[in-house]
């Protein structure tokens, strides 16, 4: 069953990603919606209500989140032989989001987990660390 509404489908995506517990992925799924609904108000002109101002004082936290999806992305693209491709994410994704093993495992292969490199004995590059 897919999550219903944008704000809800991409907060849970972005917590699957980014959290590394329950306590972070509720604040990361909220702070996402409620970004998402500021976006919603200034993309369609309605009255900003003082809720939205403080997610407008608050941006920086939307830019880390989005640093470290793009950094994530990007690094898993550059690799020779991606693991996930795009019809994981357009069909497995939100199933796999759900499956704290399958999340986990998705967090490796994305590096968002340390994962040593046996060749060079140092840890992967991370998201987080860029």
């Amino acid at each position: 069953m897919r999550p219903r509404g944008r704000a809800a489908r991409s907060s849970i995506g972005v917590t699957g990603f980014l959290a590394n517990d329950d306590a972070e992925r509720r604040k990361i799924f909220h702070d996402v919606k409620a970004f998402y609904d500021t976006r919603c108000k200034l993309v369609h002109g309605s009255a900003l209500k003082p809720k939205h101002q403080t997610m407008l004082q608050n941006v920086t936290r939307l830019k880390d989140y989005m640093r470290r999806l793009l950094a994530a992305f990007v690094i898993h693209a550059s690799q020779p032989r991606p693991t996930y491709l795009r019809d994981y994410f357009a069909e497995q994704l939100d199933d796999d989001l759900q499956s704290v093993s399958a999340r986990q495992t998705l967090r490796v292969g994305l590096g968002f987990e340390p994962v040593l490199n046996s060749m060079a004995g140092q840890q992967a590059l991370s998201p987080d660390a860029l």
